[in-house]
């Protein structure tokens, strides 16, 4: 079980940082940006949810459904945050039914929960099951929209290995860059490159891993950059 807590808590991670490298291309706009500390996540949170009581719109509850998807992992990973971001989340996709980043969004909060499940494995999987496949129907219904692939891709990227999803983290991180070919997003394309050379890393493949880091190493962006260079020292 500490195995899973450790993967939800990277995989929201990454779904923040993903937030924050979209909010300037050309392709995709996050459904909301989110802040960088946990004090300003704590202000926006008190922000929305008085604008929730005034008005239950759509907009506002999708937003607080991420928020608070994103607090599970940075700031309070507990059941009572991660089933209130899973509440929000499921009534944004009942208002929102076409928006597969919400869709996939609520899967990755489902399985979630599987971390919080004591000494049932069948619930475990349960939950998992439930999530992957909310994920993966969003993206048969919009392969080409990035942010449902980025949630899933980069769950699947953190998932251990006997849950046999890491195929889809070269797949969906694969069909990004292709999505964001032409773009000037450099620093989000130097982030899915490292992403996808961590997916090759864990298959075995060498050479492909190092491909996609010399990609984001030779692009001189901070951070992403630097770490691909890491990756080929």
């Amino acid at each position: 079980m500490k195995k899973l807590t450790l993967f939800f808590i990277l995989a929201v991670t990454l779904v923040y940082s993903l937030s924050t490298a979209l909010a300037a291309t050309e392709v995709y706009q996050p459904i909301l940006e989110i802040p960088s500390s946990a004090k300003q996540r704590k202000l926006l949170a008190t922000q929305l949810e008085s604008n929730f009581q005034q008005s239950q719109d759509a907009l506002t509850i999708a937003q607080l459904g991420i928020l608070y998807s994103v607090i599970a992992g940075y700031d309070d990973f507990s059941l009572k945050t991660v089933q209130k971001a899973d509440r929000l989340l499921g009534l944004a996709v009942k208002k929102n039914l076409k928006n597969y980043e919400l869709i996939a969004a609520h899967g990755s909060i489902i399985a979630m929960q599987a971390s919080f499940v004591e000494g049932s494995t069948s619930a475990t999987y349960r939950f998992l099951k439930k999530g992957f496949r909310k994920m993966d129907r969003a993206i048969k219904k919009a392969p080409n929209h990035i942010g449902a692939l980025m949630q899933r891709g980069n769950n699947s990227l953190r998932l251990p290995k006997f849950l046999r999803r890491l195929h889809y983290a070269v797949k969906d991180f694969t069909k990004v860059l292709e999505l964001l070919e032409g773009t000037q997003s450099l620093q989000f394309k130097s982030q899915v490159q490292y992403r996808l050379g961590e997916a090759y890393e864990k298959q075995k493949n060498k050479e492909m891993a190092r491909k996609y880091w010399t990609m984001a190493a030779n692009n001189k962006i901070p951070i992403w950059s630097a770490r691909a260079q890491e990756k080929l020292n």
